[in-house]
């Protein structure tokens, strides 16, 4: 189910926050704090911090971003 699959990746996602040192944790949430109001893939900086480890079945099926499938930039 897509609503437990959710669930799963953002307790993944404050898990790993939680585990990084003070500084890189401050860091990233600095960073997600300048992503909001943003659209989803609009910030490159973001990509590694949480896009990277998205699986691919919530990566969308469309180049509606854009040129961008899951707001990445098509090959």
């Amino acid at each position: 189910m897509k609503t437990q699959d959710v669930k799963l990746y953002a307790t993944q996602q404050l898990h790993r926050l939680q585990s990084l040192p003070d500084n890189q944790r401050r860091a990233e949430l600095a960073k997600l704090r300048r992503g909001i109001g943003h659209a989803p893939g609009e910030l490159p900086e973001l990509w590694g911090s949480f896009l990277l480890e998205m699986p691919e079945s919530f990566q969308g099926r469309s180049a509606s971003l854009g040129g961008r499938v899951g707001g990445l930039p098509c090959p």
